[in-house]
C-alpha cells in the first residue's frame, strides 16, 4: 500500500499524549481503590515491608495488586481497543495529531486487529495472571512485574526503531495486526480505484494480445519460413 504522507512524528506524539491520559485516568480509578482496599495503612512505597506472611497484611496486597491489574486492562482495553475501534480508527491522541488506522484495505480495523495491535497495553495482557503471584509474596510478584515491564519496554523500543527506519512506518504491531497510520485525510478509495484501473489495463493488453495471436495462422507463418525468397524466381 501506498503512503501518502510520513507521519512519525505524529503518531509518537499521539502515543505519549495517550499513554498520559491513560495514566491519569488509572491515577484517579487508583486512588480511592487504593484507600478502600488497603484502608490508608500502607504506602505504594512501605507495602510489603513487614508485612505478615500467612495474616491480613497479605490478604490486603493481594487484593489490592488484583484489584489494580483487572482495572488498569479493562480502562486500557477501552481506550487502546474500543475507543480507536467506535472513532474511525483514532485515540483521542491520534485525534488531536490528525492520524488514524488503517487495516490493509484502507478501512477502519476490526476489534480485534485493534485489541491485537494495542502494544501500549500489551504488558497488561498478562498482567491479570501475574496479580496472583501475589499469593507468592511481594517480592516474587515484584521480580516478575519488573521483568515484565523491563520486556515490554524492549518490545516498545524495537517497535519504535522499525517506525522510524522503515519506509513504510510500520512498526511491530503494525506488522502483527496488518495495519498503518496514515493522516486522517488519507483515502484509501482513490488509490483502490487507480490500482484497479491500472489492472484493468494491463488486463485489457493482455487481452489484446492474445486476441493478436489469434489472428496469426502459425501454419501459414512456418510455411513462410520454409519456402524460398520469392526475388529467386524473377532472377
Amino acid at each position: 500500500m501506498h503512503i501518502k504522507q510520513q507521519v512519525k512524528g505524529e503518531r509518537t506524539v499521539a502515543l505519549i499524549v495517550d499513554y498520559i491520559i491513560l495514566q491519569i485516568i488509572l491515577f484517579i480509578l487508583m486512588l480511592p481503590i487504593t484507600l478502600l482496599t488497603i484502608g490508608g495503612q500502607y504506602t505504594f512505597i512501605t507495602i510489603g515491608v513487614g508485612m505478615d506472611p500467612a495474616g491480613e497484611d497479605l490478604m490486603s496486597f493481594v487484593i489490592f495488586t488484583l484489584v489494580v491489574a483487572v482495572v488498569s486492562f479493562i480502562v486500557g482495553f477501552i481506550y487502546f481497543a474500543i475507543v480507536p475501534w467506535r472513532m474511525n480508527g483514532r485515540t483521542l491522541g491520534k485525534a488531536l495529531l490528525s492520524v488514524k488506522v488503517i487495516d490493509e484495505f484502507g478501512v477502519n480495523p476490526s476489534l480485534k486487529t485493534h485489541a491485537l495491535r494495542a502494544i501500549a497495553i500489551w504488558d497488561l495482557y498478562i498482567g491479570i495472571p501475574a496479580a496472583f503471584l501475589a499469593l507468592a509474596g511481594f517480592w516474587a510478584y515484584t521480580i516478575v512485574s519488573t521483568l515484565i515491564g523491563f520486556i515490554w519496554f524492549i518490545v516498545m523500543l524495537v517497535a519504535f526503531i522499525m517506525i522510524m527506519a522503515r519506509g513504510d512506518e510500520r512498526g511491530l504491531h503494525d506488522l502483527i495486526a496488518g495495519t498503518y497510520v496514515v493522516d486522517v485525510r488519507y483515502e484509501a478509495d482513490k488509490e483502490l480505484v487507480e490500482a484497479a484501473t491500472k489492472a484493468g489495463d494491463w488486463a485489457d493488453i493482455e487481452g489484446l494480445e492474445d486476441d493478436a495471436d489469434d489472428f496469426i495462422d502459425e501454419d501459414e507463418v512456418e510455411q513462410a519460413r520454409t519456402n524460398d525468397d520469392p526475388w529467386e524466381d524473377d532472377k
